[in-house]
């Protein structure tokens, strides 16, 4: 009975497919960190696959699983054992570090990038867009909603920014991948 409680507890937490944290449990976590002061500075990361829809439609769900199973599995590995990762939609992430200020979010943005363009793929080579913001201290009267608004918006910014070298990369990627499956 003990295992089974467990095993329910588990499953109500963590996402199926990626085994990373589920919205309603980051944002359980969440409230909880942001009532301890020691956990600031917070930063809220987002990040969004590039091209997801497309891999589905070219290669189909399997393929489309692949990738979100490996940049989720990139977003952990990239992640200290405190920081929370977290599947929140179809192709969204969000992570909360603790005791994280700007300048540590720009080198672990930087690190999740070099770590993605390093990662072997059978497939498409994936791409995200991220984005951050932080909470500096409790004190601070920003609210937390806020601070998710910020990092949205600063995501979709380079989402926007890098939407044609990313288009190019995928087509480059997708056509590889056909002519490896098809050379005519």
């Amino acid at each position: 009975r003990k295992l089974r409680e467990k095993e329910i507890l588990y499953k109500s937490r963590y996402d199926e497919i990626t085994n990373v944290a589920n919205r309603a449990y980051f944002n359980e976590v969440m409230s909880k960190l942001l009532a301890i002061p020691e956990s600031y500075p917070i930063c809220y990361l987002m990040a969004d696959i590039n091209g997801l829809k497309l891999t589905n439609d070219v290669f189909g769900h399997a393929k489309g699983d692949e990738l979100i199973i490996k940049v989720s599995s990139v977003l952990n590995s990239c992640c200290r054992s405190n920081d929370t990762v977290a599947r929140i939609g179809g192709d969204e992430f969000a992570i909360l570090f603790t005791n994280t200020d700007a300048k540590t979010a720009a080198a672990l943005l930087e690190r999740i990038n070099k770590k993605l363009d390093t990662e072997k793929y059978d497939g498409v080579k994936p791409s995200i867009a991220m984005g951050y913001a932080i909470k500096e201290s409790i004190a601070d009267e920003t609210d937390f909603c806020e601070i998710i608004k910020q990092a949205d918006d600063m995501m979709y910014a380079n989402k926007s920014a890098s939407r044609e070298k990313n288009r190019k990369i995928f087509l480059k990627n997708i056509l590889g991948k056909l002519y490896e499956i098809s050379p005519e």
